[in-house]
């Protein structure tokens, strides 16, 4: 799971910084990031439902290398080998061929499908991110008609499966798609939406062993603004229909997941950067009900950067069975290469 999504599509697809434009065919480019991070959670169990407990780790919460060439005038090939301490093993986390036409571009291959926004100031995902995050093989395509306007598509065969008793092998089919579109009526405001019509398919496993008897579309609508050293954000990410109560563990009811995301952030003098945001969920077992709190980043050098983190967490009752509230703080050192 990526903390970087480049999902913004007017930006990445279509602003001049597409992937491979400064590169001569047959070269070869590498970047990567590490970053390292020391994490504390304070958790408060519910009355009568346990002791309360703290946890404390150093982990490596992202290794990456990305790996670009440029193979001809207008195609760039893109591979992003990761590693982080939950994995414990490497793996491509990206692999793709990008073909990039002044208002057109097609992407074949491994890659984090353009369902939600994630922009943030913060070291942890945000929820929304946490939600709707869909890394998948699949082919899309974007096309830009006038400077202020993008619309893209895409189509993938996901691991979710609807079956007909929980237990039972889905088809590997390719059935599952998405779309998105953003508008940029000024210099620095952005508008976007995007749908994905197997939310069950998102990195974050939903439904018992990604197979399900209710298929649920997903959608996402967010608005962005910075100005000066100004930024602000808002983002709303769910479920479009509500889940089976046998397709979500430990559910008591059909549910419909949703999640939203607000934040604020302002660059300051000696490279320092502070956010502050509130955000939450609605009906998704385990997760926040409203979950708050800030970050500073110091940008150290051009390459390092040290960043701190504190959050407060709320669990609704009939959601969270054992955890009432988290406290968790991060600190997190990254160097770029």
């Amino acid at each position: 799971m990526r903390k970087i999504f480049p999902v913004a599509f007017t930006a990445l697809f279509f602003a001049g910084a597409c992937l491979g434009a400064d590169l001569e065919p047959g070269k070869l480019r590498i970047n990567g990031v590490l970053q390292v991070s020391g994490i504390y959670n304070h958790l408060a169990a519910r009355k009568g439902k346990g002791p309360d407990s703290s946890a404390s780790r150093i982990a490596v919460s992202s290794v990456e290398v990305d790996l670009e060439a440029k193979v001809a005038e207008r195609v760039t090939a893109l591979a992003v080998l990761a590693w982080n301490d939950t994995l414990n093993t490497a793996e491509f986390d990206e692999a793709s061929i990008d073909c990039q036409f002044e208002q057109f571009q097609i992407k074949v291959g491994r890659m984090y499908l353009p369902f939600g926004d994630f922009s943030s100031d913060l070291v942890s995902h945000t929820m929304p991110q946490f939600l709707g995050e869909s890394r998948e093989t699949a082919v899309l395509g974007a096309v830009s008609p006038v400077g202020w306007l993008t619309f893209g598509a895409f189509a993938f065969g996901g691991e979710a499966k609807r079956v007909k008793a929980l237990g039972v092998p889905g088809s590997d089919k390719i059935n599952d798609y998405g779309f998105m579109l953003t508008v940029t009526p000024m210099k620095g405001l952005i508008f976007g939406g995007s749908f994905i019509s197997d939310l069950a398919d998102s990195d974050v496993q939903i439904t018992v062993n990604k197979n399900y008897v209710r298929r649920v579309a997903g959608g996402d609508l967010f608005a962005r603004y910075s100005g000066g050293p100004l930024r602000v954000g808002v983002e709303v990410l769910g479920a479009l229909s509500e889940f089976d109560i046998r397709d979500i563990a430990g559910a008591k009811k059909d549910s419909r997941p949703i999640t939203w995301h607000v934040e604020a952030a302002c660059d300051a003098p000696l490279n320092l950067t502070f956010a502050a945001t509130v955000e939450g969920s609605r009906e998704w077992y385990e997760a926040p009900v409203v979950r708050a709190g800030g970050a500073a980043n110091w940008q150290a050098t051009g390459n390092i950067s040290l960043a701190a983190e504190y959050l407060n967490s709320l669990y609704d009752k009939n959601f969270s069975k054992k955890l009432h509230r988290d406290d968790a703080v991060i600190v997190q050192l990254a160097a770029n290469f």
